[in-house]
């Protein structure tokens, strides 16, 4: 995978039906623009205490997103789902679950045998079909010989167009030419197969491809060992993927302040500020010296929470900026009204005034020409 440098977007979702995780893509054959989508809601109860699960699911997952770049994956995945299940599975080591398939989960070996042909193009997610797909994963490394499945492999990313069908043509395994013809061989001889494998010892030997169990190989596949945490640690594991991390800092609330904003009840604004220590952002034990890039990291995480939380004050002032106008404005209108109602009009009230003084003048005045009208009358008959 050296140099091809696909992304792969990483997703935390709330819920994923069906699924704890799985890794989609576009493409025809190879995929691009990989994302893996983790259910968060489902495994993060799993995180304190059961890690190797945790583990072996990203394990699986990733092994997906590196066939996925680097061989035929869409013709696996539309007809012949089971190889590219069951080599995700055997990466890490299906032990376990083929286990409890036959002691707790009710089938014998013949039915996870039988059940091959259900998962040539369909997929439930059961136990039973990822049991299937790693017991059939596991007898096709066997019938392979030599580096079994690991060879198989590097002839499919030799050429990203080759398919099942073009491997067993090559008569790597004797009287198997076709992926059609492995199956039947499968089914015929898979239940006795899985009665050879040591199932009993899962969390000694996962059943993982290079451990003795499989291969008679030194590979420590102990549950702690298949995906050891910090063995030939790295900063950046995945290093022929361009990875596109989620901000993983959540800050939680300190303190949530209410302020009543109206005349009315529940007309308030909530406010909640959130710590904002060396702690919350994840940076008070940054290794500069042999985890620079996943220093670096963590840094752009927290001033990412920073920019968010100061986004978040920004828009409550707003809102405050807002309400603040809102509440002048109507009291202002108040004030204009209640004016109107007690204060008079002073120039209205000058008109009228001066309106009833010039009418109480002229009323005088006519009376008084009134009452002289009949004495000049009478001065002149006399």
């Amino acid at each position: 995978m050296s140099g091809t440098n696909v992304e792969l977007e990483i997703i935390l979702d709330d819920d994923i039906a069906g699924a704890s995780a799985y890794v989609t893509g576009t493409g025809n054959t190879t995929l691009m623009n990989l994302e893996l989508h983790i259910d968060v809601n489902e495994l993060s109860p799993l995180l304190d205490v059961q890690d190797d699960a945790l583990d072996q699911l990203i394990a699986h997952e990733m092994t997906h997103a590196i066939m996925a770049v680097t061989t035929n994956f869409a013709s696996f995945a539309s007809n012949n789902i089971w190889f590219a299940e069951g080599v995700a599975e055997f990466v890490p080591g299906g032990d376990a679950r083929l286990n409890n398939v036959l002691t707790t989960g009710g089938y014998s070996v013949n039915d996870v045998a039988n059940n091959i042909d259900n998962i040539r193009t369909a997929w439930s997610g059961s136990d039973l079909d990822y049991a299937t797909a790693y017991a059939a994963t596991r007898y096709l490394h066997d019938q392979i010989g030599g580096n079994g499945v690991r060879d198989m492999l590097a002839y499919l990313s030799a050429d990203t167009n080759r398919t099942l069908d073009d491997y067993f043509a090559t008569g790597a395994i004797a009287g198997v030419s076709t992926a059609d013809e492995f199956v039947n061989d499968f089914r015929t001889n898979g239940a006795a197969f899985i009665g050879t494998m040591d199932l009993a010892d899962g969390a000694a030997d996962t059943g993982a491809i290079g451990g003795n169990d499989a291969d008679g190989g030194s590979r420590d596949t102990t549950f702690a060992g298949t995906i050891p945490d910090t063995a030939n640690y790295t900063t950046n594991p995945l290093e022929s993927f361009v990875e596109i991390w989620p901000n993983l800092i959540s800050l939680q609330t300190n303190e949530t302040l209410d302020f009543q904003v109206g005349a009315e009840a529940g007309q308030t604004i909530s406010i909640s500020t959130r710590q904002i220590s060396a702690t919350a952002l994840g940076v008070d034990e940054l290794n500069v010296v042999n985890g620079a890039e996943t220093a670096i990291q963590s840094i752009d995480n927290a001033l990412t929470a920073i920019d968010s939380e100061r986004a978040l004050l920004g828009a409550a002032m707003n809102r405050m900026e807002m309400a603040i106008n809102s509440v002048s404005v109507t009291s202002e209108n108040i004030a204009a009204s209640r004016s109107r109602i007690l204060d008079a009009d002073f120039a209205q009230e000058s008109a009228t005034l001066t309106k009833n003084t010039i009418l109480q003048q002229a009323s005088m005045t006519i009376i008084a020409q009134a009452n002289t009208q009949p004495q000049i009358v009478l001065s002149l008959l006399s």
